[in-house]
């Protein structure tokens, strides 16, 4: 295991996903995984995939709407909030992707997100 000062430094976005045409039976966080992760190979390929380290690390269901956690390599945030904007589409629905947030830390966010974390 790396010591702290090796590891990469990593930034936390909170979105919400706002379903503009709504239909039953979507696995949101599944589809949300797939389309963030083609759309990021797609704009910038292998290599600024593999640099950005982008991953959705929790997706919760709220009050009729999805929130979820995207967590990225502090130096390429603006790249992720890119192409988490150019998705229009999930699962033919239309769909608007909406940047809460970012952070350094998740712990914020999950007092948002009213989740217990284990001490």
């Amino acid at each position: 295991m790396l010591p702290k000062s090796m590891r990469d430094k990593k930034r936390y976005l909170l979105c919400r996903l706002i379903n503009v045409e709504k239909k039953e039976g979507m696995d949101a966080g599944k589809e949300i995984r797939i389309t963030l992760s083609k759309q990021i190979f797609s704009l910038y390929g292998d290599i600024g995939s593999a640099k950005t380290n982008a991953k959705i690390i929790q997706v919760k269901e709220q009050n009729k709407e999805v929130y979820f956690i995207v967590m990225c390599n502090y130096n390429h945030v603006e790249q992720v909030e890119f192409a988490l904007a150019n998705i229009k589409e999930l699962n033919n629905c239309k769909i608007i992707i909406n940047i809460r947030e970012v952070s350094g830390t998740q712990k914020k966010f999950n007092t948002f997100l009213n989740i217990k974390t284990r001490k």
